[in-house]
């Protein structure tokens, strides 16, 4: 039994590399099927992610003999890689002379994204006249993005942000669910039982994170989790 031979398309010799034309024949694996096959992968991976695609696969060395497949060829991704720009496909066959090439290929994916306007101060919450929507190819946004359907309207700059930069998920900060002097719902729970009293926010905070407040009804301070707009839970 033959072990599969593991090639890179752009990278190891074979001894076969050097045969001549005379091998051309019934047996080699069509290299126009293997660039046809990454293609179609990337494609019917990537249909509705953008506005549109373009795919320009970097054909196998001519000179590269594999055994034809007697099984349809299988495309798929190695682990941890990106699904556009630079990429490479893994291409397997698992035939009775199984054989897996790896086959580089460049992916365009345009789509629109928010763009800063104007420069955006720390803090500073963002408004509609701050940003801009530009058709990006979104395999050269390596630090990410947000798409048109990604609204960054309402939220704050965690840090200044430049004009005519790509807004990232990173750059962001969510309002706080709860607003410094803000009146809300403190929560206690004791078994099943459920108390709901007044109360007072001290700080504001975000969900998850833990606030000062005060119960309007006794005076005490308290430590409390914001757990949704409003609304703060202390433990028992």
């Amino acid at each position: 039994m033959r072990l599969p031979i593991r090639l890179f398309a752009f990278g190891l010799c074979l001894p076969l590399l050097g045969a001549s034309p005379s091998m051309e024949a019934a047996g080699i694996q069509d290299r126009e099927a293997i660039s046809a096959r990454v293609e179609a992968f990337l494609r019917e991976r990537l249909e509705g992610r953008g506005e549109a695609l373009q795919v320009q696969v970097q054909p196998p060395d001519r000179r590269l003999r594999l055994d034809a497949c007697d099984r349809p060829l299988e495309a798929f991704l190695p682990s941890h890689a990106p699904e556009a720009g630079r990429v490479t496909v893994g291409v397997r066959c698992n035939g009775a002379r199984p054989w897996v090439l790896y086959v580089p290929a460049r992916v365009s994916l345009f789509a629109r994204v928010w763009v800063a306007r104007r420069e955006l101060r720390r803090g500073g919450r963002i408004v509609r006249a701050d940003l801009v929507l530009q058709r990006r190819d979104l395999g050269t946004l390596h630090g990410g993005y947000l798409l048109a359907s990604d609204s960054p309207l309402g939220q704050s700059a965690r840090h200044r942000i430049a004009r005519g930069r790509v807004i990232r998920p990173g750059d962001l900060r969510r309002p706080p669910a709860v607003r410094r002097g803000a009146r809300i719902d403190i929560l206690a729970r004791i078994g099943r039982v459920q108390v709901r009293m007044k109360g007072k926010a001290l700080g504001p905070g975000h969900i998850g994170e833990t606030i000062q407040v005060v119960n309007l009804s006794s005076g005490r301070r308290l430590d409390a989790r914001v757990v949704s707009a409003g609304t703060v839970e202390v433990p028992l």
